[in-house]
């Protein structure tokens, strides 16, 4: 409203128009990866195409955003809705980040042909348990999210805070680092078979 004071009305509405055009194209690289992470996932719809299926999942998840966004909306400042959201993203990205850096360090970054992150065929449980792991631990012990939820650690210690995206981060790359060791020394089920024949 202030913005309608200070300006002349064309150029008040011309910049209302740029900020949510601005909003618009932002958000667009957020529902394509979102869309392409769901694709990976081995979503099908019947008789679609890949790219049809794309542009279905990126409706469906910018339709989602914006109800979430209405129920979700409220004032800016500590103890907000919007604060916890911010908190609840810090808390599952430590995790998520661990894998993801983890598994190219391990890698040396060498992924070869990156077909592979679309193949459902290639499934791994040691990213999804490590981070499942890593984030219910970080969060029942380290988080502090005021009137909805204090951690056990930040209870009985207030000083140290809430450090949730670190502890989060570290327990899932060291999770994820040792499911992947323990998967390379279990023999395969071909050499199973081979060393019984």
């Amino acid at each position: 409203m202030q913005l309608h004071v200070a300006m002349p009305d064309l150029l008040y509405y011309l910049t209302l128009l740029c900020i949510a055009v601005g909003a618009v194209c932002a958000n667009a690289i957020n529902i394509y990866s979102g869309t392409m992470s769901l694709v990976a996932l081995g979503i099908r719809e019947m008789g679609l195409t890949l790219r049809q299926r794309r542009a279905l999942l990126a409706v469906t998840a910018g339709v989602l955003g914006y109800i979430i966004g209405l129920v979700g909306q409220a004032n800016v400042g500590p103890g907000s809705k919007y604060e916890y959201f911010l908190l609840l993203i810090s808390y599952w990205i430590g995790p998520w980040l661990a894998v993801v850096l983890t598994d190219y360090w391990m890698r040396r970054g060498d992924y070869g042909d990156e077909s592979i992150f679309y193949d459902t065929k290639y499934q791994r449980w040691q990213g999804v348990a490590a981070m499942g792991i890593g984030l219910v631990v970080s969060v029942f012990l380290f988080a502090n999210v005021f009137s909805i939820y204090t951690g056990k650690v930040p209870e009985a210690y207030p000083q140290i805070g809430d450090i949730t995206f670190i502890v989060g981060f570290v327990l899932t790359g060291a999770l994820y680092y040792v499911f992947n060791m323990m998967s390379r020394r279990a023999p395969s089920p071909a050499g199973v078979a081979g060393s019984r024949a």
